[in-house]
């Protein structure tokens, strides 16, 4: 669909890019999103468009910055219930109460809360922590392809007892 899009485009197109590269390659689909970001953005007849991504780490990592001409970035509004003014990052990580307002404001979202929507939608808890420990290690660098293959330490050790 957008080679599609992109080849019809004109300055008075609206283009909507919803969620783009979901459930695709983890490298491949953020760089093609970036680049059709950029490339839009620098083209003398640029259409509107409108994108969503839950590519976060596109920012984290300044691929993908907030001062291309022409793009200005919203996200969606919370309100955080951390039962703790102290406001610190380990609290808002916790998501200990989020309210989402339905509503955006301009600036880039800085996380995700898909781990908390998962706790709150009676996803099993240990499903939950191995995420929240693979989120942790992706925020560190490690490779998550690996980091998914090994075996966390019960599931070695029942495979280690039925072979003996």
């Amino acid at each position: 669909q957008m080679p599609k899009c992109l080849s019809l485009l004109t300055q008075r197109s609206l283009l909507l890019i919803d969620e783009f590269g979901k459930g695709t390659d983890v490298l491949d689909s953020p760089a093609i999103f970036v680049a059709i970001v950029s490339v839009l953005a620098h083209t003398g007849a640029c259409p509107r468009v409108i994108s969503c991504t839950h590519f976060h780490g596109l920012f984290k990592t300044k691929i993908l910055t907030t001062r291309i001409p022409g793009v200005i970035h919203y996200a969606t509004e919370i309100l955080l219930d951390s039962r703790d003014t102290s406001s610190s990052e380990d609290v808002i990580k916790e998501n200990t109460g989020i309210t989402f307002l339905y509503s955006i404001k301009e600036g880039i979202s800085k996380q995700s809360f898909a781990i908390y929507c998962a706790t709150i939608c009676g996803i099993k808890p240990a499903i939950v922590k191995r995420a929240k420990q693979l989120g942790m290690l992706i925020d560190e660098g490690y490779d998550i392809a690996e980091q998914c293959e090994r075996l966390t330490d019960g599931r070695a050790h029942a495979i280690s007892n039925k072979s003996r």
